[in-house]
């Protein structure tokens, strides 16, 4: 049975409101209102005020691969370094990183990250990332 995140299942359920993301990253309406309008100025998602948002196509490519990267930023740190870091530490990490340098950590931790995220919120039961939503 995959993990799921709360937040990850209002938008697979189709929207997610102000109020939720506010509650949930612990900032004010008013920036998250201002977040939503630059992602959907980027069409990274559809937003409507007053119905909340959800994630385009293209929105959840970038979320799954921003996802696949924390993913092997953590598990490398974790297997190979003995270091545990949180999912915004790997976030900061496999964001710094070019795509050559993550595909070099997965290969040296032998790590199918690509299978292990599926959804927004939503990881595999072997993921070791599982305890924390994107």
């Amino acid at each position: 049975m995959p993990h799921r995140d709360p937040l990850a299942r209002r938008l697979r359920a189709g929207f997610a409101s102000t109020g939720a993301v506010s509650d949930r990253v612990g900032v004010t309406p008013a920036t998250v209102t201002e977040a939503f309008e630059r992602l959907a100025a980027d069409a990274l998602v559809d937003y409507e005020k007053g119905a909340g948002v959800v994630l385009t196509d293209r929105g959840t490519q970038i979320a799954r691969e921003l996802a696949r990267r924390q993913c092997v930023v953590r598990a490398f740190f974790a297997t190979e370094l003995g270091v545990e870091y949180g999912a915004g530490d790997g976030y900061r990490f496999g964001y710094a990183l070019s795509e050559d340098g993550v595909e070099a950590l997965r290969r040296l931790v032998d790590f199918p990250a690509e299978q292990c995220w599926q959804s927004p919120g939503e990881y595999a039961d072997d993921c070791p990332c599982e305890s924390t939503a994107p």
